[in-house]
């Protein structure tokens, strides 16, 4: 996900919980191993890409961080169950 689609995700969650106190939460759902994309990304690269976004982006020290939640849904044997760890908060 580009930086601009995930920083106008989290300001609209920010106007929402952080200004207007409204019990808002937000979670980034990915997809790994998608069969219909040309190029799909692994579990692995989905992983390093939220890392380093939620760094540049100073996410994890943000007051609002544990209202943000990304899912990363592993679709390599093609059931769309997520694997094991798939869900993750803004730790690492």
């Amino acid at each position: 996900m580009p930086f601009y689609q995930m920083t106008n995700r989290l300001a609209h969650h920010y106007y929402l919980a952080g200004i207007n106190n409204k019990d808002a939460y937000l979670d980034f759902i990915n997809f790994a191993n998608a069969p219909d994309v040309p190029e799909p990304a692994s579990f692995g690269e989905w992983r390093g890409a939220v890392r380093l976004a939620y760094r540049c982006l100073g996410l994890k020290d943000s007051r609002l961080a544990w209202r943000v939640a990304t899912i990363i849904v592993d679709l390599k044997n093609g059931n769309g169950q997520p694997s094991a760890g798939a869900f993750r908060r803004h730790q690492d």
